[in-house]
């Protein structure tokens, strides 16, 4: 149960990295979507721009035309996953304190 937990803790603060440094670049007039890496932490997760200039320093980590491969998971993490998942670790790990579990 506790390497659970550890791992849980893990796979939450990947989620919380995920959901802070990586956005989603739409074009206006164009169907292909990219996933970036942020230079700064926010919050919003999806941009639609017009040209790319505003883009040319970031980090394209996936691009295609009408979604990548993984786009649906991607989309549950930032949406709902990266909040949910660690306050169940911080359950679990109350859960364990609780018991008396080291």
């Amino acid at each position: 149960m506790r390497l659970l937990s550890l791992a849980m803790t893990i796979v939450s603060v990947l989620c919380i990295l995920i959901k802070l440094y990586t956005t989603e670049v739409m074009f206006n007039d164009d169907p292909t979507i990219m996933l970036i890496i942020k230079d700064k932490p926010s919050l919003e997760n999806r941009r639609i721009i017009t040209w790319d200039s505003s883009i040319k320093e970031a980090i394209v980590l996936i691009y295609d035309e009408n979604g990548y491969i993984g786009q649906s998971v991607y989309v549950a993490i930032v949406s709902w996953v990266w909040i949910v998942l660690p306050l169940f670790t911080l359950f679990i790990g109350g859960f364990l304190i609780i018991k008396g579990q080291p």
